[in-house]
């Protein structure tokens, strides 16, 4: 009988804690205003609500909604892989939503913006990176801020990376590397490429222009 009630006890407290969890619902929309689906939406906990970020997906109607939530305030934000969209927290001042025990903060809407592609080929004859003989660093500054590109593809001849960029920004392309020696598409080598003395590229997208390619060839290991 005290083991039982002991169950019983445990469970009514295991009850009451999941009792205490919120959640978040709304609406993911272009700039557009196109309902957008299979977007990524990212509670991730500020202060004291702690824990691990939660990511959910927006459904057909552009909906979606998060559980149990413990109560705090959490930042959304909505990533777009391998698209134009841009991530809303990494170029926009995110959203904060409190969350409530036992309630459900709904109607939230959460906008993405298109942008442009600016992918960075990276032809590596010699298989230094896959070698493992040294890394590439990529990444845009905007704002004193850095933003790595995503690896894209990978193949035999080497790698793409890429990102989503806003429009009518100016921004620099990094690109570091401590033991890789590289050099652009005409030629010329990076002599002064490091970690901390990066080479930096102008970057100025407007509306209209064709996504950006940059081409660079690792040549070998540094001296």
């Amino acid at each position: 009988m005290r083991n039982a009630l002991c169950c019983i006890g445990v469970l009514a407290v295991a009850a009451c804690a999941f009792a205490q969890t919120g959640g978040i619902q709304g609406t993911v929309t272009d700039d557009a205003g196109q309902l957008l689906t299979g977007a990524y939406v990212i509670a991730t906990p500020l202060g004291s609500a702690g824990g691990i970020s939660s990511t959910t997906q927006s459904k057909s109607d552009g909906s979606f909604s998060l559980a149990q939530l413990s109560p705090g305030d959490y930042m959304l934000c909505v990533q777009v892989p391998h698209s134009r969209y841009l991530d809303s927290c990494r170029w926009f001042s995110p959203v904060v939503v409190r969350v409530v025990g036992g309630q459900v903060s709904a109607n939230n809407s959460l906008h993405v913006a298109r942008g442009s592609i600016v992918r960075v080929r990276l032809n590596d004859a010699g298989k230094h990176l896959a070698n493992g003989e040294g890394e590439v660093l990529l990444g845009i500054v905007a704002s004193s801020l850095f933003h790595p590109l995503r690896l894209a593809a990978s193949d035999a001849s080497g790698r793409t990376f890429d990102i989503a960029i806003p429009l009518n920004a100016s921004l620099r392309l990094a690109v570091t590397s401590d033991r890789l020696q590289l050099q652009d598409v005409n030629g010329n080598a990076l002599s002064a490429i490091s970690n901390s003395f990066p080479i930096l590229f102008p970057i100025l997208q407007v509306p209209g222009a064709q996504d950006l390619t940059l081409t660079f060839n690792i040549t070998g290991k540094r001296p």
